[in-house]
């Protein structure tokens, strides 16, 4: 069974992990066999990619990619996300000398004056006022202030490959929908990168090659299911507060 450190908000924190330690579960002799003999990027978004389907097709991620998403509904999303950013990006600050946790630093990849600026654009210069942390993204900061350098691998591949894959097309629902010309959709603007689909080939085998051991690494794909709850748990309750319906 998995340990978790124990954390400010225990009621919405213990329901998430509670559903990770019973999904973990499936970690087992077949994991190791494919971690000892297949790419870890493959096997780590094999073994997510239940948690995956389940955070892309919630109602309120669906309500994303449909543009159906009022802009109230979407300027929360951009402050909450802002929150979780500020905190993967200052620990990121504190990881620029790890062995481990380094390689997978782009400075490009930061998001936070980006996902600010769209906000501001949304809800105005006092975003922050109008829409304060959730308790839910307080424990997933707190979850990211605390991870070891192996639990911080994951959530930056949670949050970062996630928006260079799905966000594009999120921004070019919202652009059409909106008649946005480029102000309110900086947060997907990975212009500093390149080509996003040969940076994240990059980056997976980046994580094909990290310098840690098989239990090493049950531990990150443990996490990445940590990061992809919080996640599901963020969705249902925007999906709730801004009244999104279920798409059909």
């Amino acid at each position: 069974m998995l340990a978790f450190p124990a954390s400010q908000g225990e009621q919405v924190m213990s329901k998430i992990l509670k559903r990770v330690e019973e999904a973990s579960t499936r970690l087992g002799e077949k994991v190791d066999e494919a971690i000892a003999t297949k790419p870890f990027s493959r096997v780590m978004r094999r073994e997510s990619w239940g948690d995956h389907q389940r955070a892309e097709y919630s109602p309120f991620e669906q309500s994303l990619v449909k543009a159906t998403v009022s802009k109230e509904g979407y300027a929360d999303l951009l402050a909450q996300t802002w929150y979780i950013y500020d905190a993967l990006e200052t620990k990121t600050e504190q990881m620029l000398d790890d062995p481990v946790a380094s390689r997978v630093i782009f400075k490009d990849l930061y998001r936070r004056e980006h996902v600010a600026a769209d906000a501001a654009f949304f809800a105005g210069p006092d975003w922050k006022g109008t829409y304060p942390i959730l308790p839910v993204v307080q424990e997933y900061c707190d979850r990211i202030n605390n991870a070891s350098p192996a639990q911080f691998v994951a959530h930056h591949y949670v949050r970062y490959m996630a928006d260079l894959s799905g966000g594009l097309f999120i921004a070019a629902a919202l652009r059409d929908a909106w008649k946005l010309n480029g102000e309110g959709l900086t947060y997907y603007d990975f212009a500093e990168i390149g080509d996003a689909a040969e940076f994240k080939q990059q980056y997976r085998s980046i994580l094909d090659d990290l310098p840690v051991d098989a239990a090493t690494k049950k531990l990150i794909i443990e996490e990445v299911m940590v990061a992809y709850e919080y996640n599901i748990e963020l969705a249902t309750l925007l999906g709730d507060k801004h009244l999104v319906a279920a798409q059909a």
